[in-house]
């Protein structure tokens, strides 16, 4: 995970921080690195835990629009090898929500060939207070938006893991015969790497499913009419450019929200079922249980029981201005997903 502000405390450290205590309750292992003085020593540093990564965080703040200097000079420092065939999940703070800072990073990671994920996350100043000893996250909806982020890259890695190598120059399979032998049967060769960028298509398509993911009426074919290409066109783009099926991302966006209601609001399951686009609640329970070992009501009573018995967070005494921010709780449970 790697900190592009030089400044201590600061926003970016703050949300740099919180992911990395999200991404430990999942049970990951996140190593960080804060960009700043220390010279050569820092970097070499940082070029040892980018080497021995399976994924990297990369959170900038915004300055003039543009991700910061300080995190240009930290990539500057990191060869493609660093980056190659890895996820990598992009954060900005002290932007906008149309900010280009984003679109700046995906252009490096892709020349890099990181493979950055099709979810980011952009923190406005609004969503921060600042207490005596530094910044806090405040609100639910940004912590729920980092939940979701880290569960997208965990489960990237553990895909890429999986996916056969290819050769750059022709795009043929250099892994398992079997994975080359499933693209030979229908006639083409295997895809090359993904770049790490989007394309229009399917940069429209992942916007539409994520705004849209809750209507039951969402099908393949209607994203593939969104993004103005054809059913199989899209279907095989989607999987090549985001390394998983679009009923796997659909599904994963649904089951993630139907997690954070269960936790965090007394609806009925049949209400959550209906809410996250399930129209059988039979379904929606299997397919619940399936990802995460636990039916939703399970789910429910055991979030709440760790709730329940767990110490009640340090009082602080909060800055003049801003809302008494929210304190990050672990998630009791980690994200069991089966193979696609």
């Amino acid at each position: 995970m790697i900190n592009g502000s030089q400044t201590e405390p600061s926003r970016s450290r703050a949300l740099l921080d919180a992911a990395a205590d999200v991404m430990a309750t999942m049970g990951a292992e996140p190593a960080r690195w804060y960009a700043g003085p220390g010279g050569e020593s820092a970097h070499a540093e940082l070029r040892e835990l980018a080497n021995a990564a399976a994924a990297v965080v990369l959170v900038t703040p915004v300055y003039h629009n543009s991700f910061s200097g300080a995190l240009k000079s930290a990539l500057d420092h990191l060869n493609a090898g660093h980056l190659t065939g890895k996820p990598v999940a992009l954060m900005s703070t002290g932007g906008t929500y149309n900010c280009q800072a984003i679109d700046q990073l995906r252009i490096v990671v892709g020349a890099m060939r990181g493979v950055v994920v099709p979810t980011h996350l952009i923190a406005t100043d609004a969503d921060f207070a600042y207490l005596v000893d530094g910044y806090q996250l405040t609100g639910p909806k940004l912590r729920s938006r980092l939940v979701d982020l880290i569960e997208e890259l965990i489960w990237f890695t553990g895909r890429l893991q999986d996916r056969p190598a290819t050769d750059d120059a022709t795009g043929a399979a250099t892994g398992p015969a079997d994975a080359a032998a499933q693209w030979k049967d229908v006639g083409m060769s295997a895809p090359r790497p993904w770049n790490g960028q989007l394309s229009e298509a399917i940069t429209r398509a992942v916007s539409f499913i994520r705004d849209n993911y809750d209507d039951s009426e969402l099908t393949l074919d209607s994203v593939a009419r969104e993004a103005h290409i054809s059913r199989f066109h899209f279907s095989r783009s989607f999987k090549a450019q985001t390394g998983r099926r679009f009923i796997d991302y659909l599904t994963m966006l649904r089951l993630s929200r139907a997690r954070t209601l269960l936790a965090e609001t007394d609806d009925s399951v049949t209400a959550i079922c209906h809410a996250v686009g399930y129209r059988d609640l039979s379904h929606f329970e299997r397919t619940f249980k399936g990802w995460f070992a636990l039916s939703p009501s399970e789910f429910r009573r055991r979030q709440r029981t760790s709730t329940a018995a767990a110490p009640a967070p340090p009082r602080r005494l909060p800055a003049p201005r801003g809302p008494e921010p929210i304190p990050l709780r672990p998630e009791t449970l980690a994200s069991s997903r089966r193979p696609a």
